[in-house]
């Protein structure tokens, strides 16, 4: 049987933030990870099963990845996405290979 969620691929349009996460560069100083430069706030995310997780994917204007979180489940990888843009469930819009 095949899996109804293999390559599954789905995509919002970011139209602000929460403010509730930053995600940054940054570089190891005295064994401690710090901060180097903050990242852009994406123009749209995405949300991609690859091997049995679920990845939501930040993407610039340019349509460039820029960033990524894992989820174990896509209901938690939309919830991430609500949390930090305020994605509402009916913004997600499936993407056909």
């Amino acid at each position: 049987m095949k899996n109804e969620t293999a390559n599954m691929r789905l995509r919002a349009e970011v139209k602000g933030t929460t403010g509730r996460t930053k995600h940054a560069i940054g570089t190891i100083v005295e064994g401690k990870p710090t901060p180097t430069s903050e990242l852009p706030i994406p123009k749209w995310v995405e949300i991609s099963e690859e091997g049995g997780a679920f990845y939501l994917l930040y993407f610039s204007a340019e349509g460039v990845c820029f960033a990524d979180t894992w989820h174990q489940t896509l209901e938690a990888a939309k919830r991430q996405a609500t949390f930090e843009f305020g994605i509402t469930p009916d913004e997600w819009t499936e993407i056909r290979p």
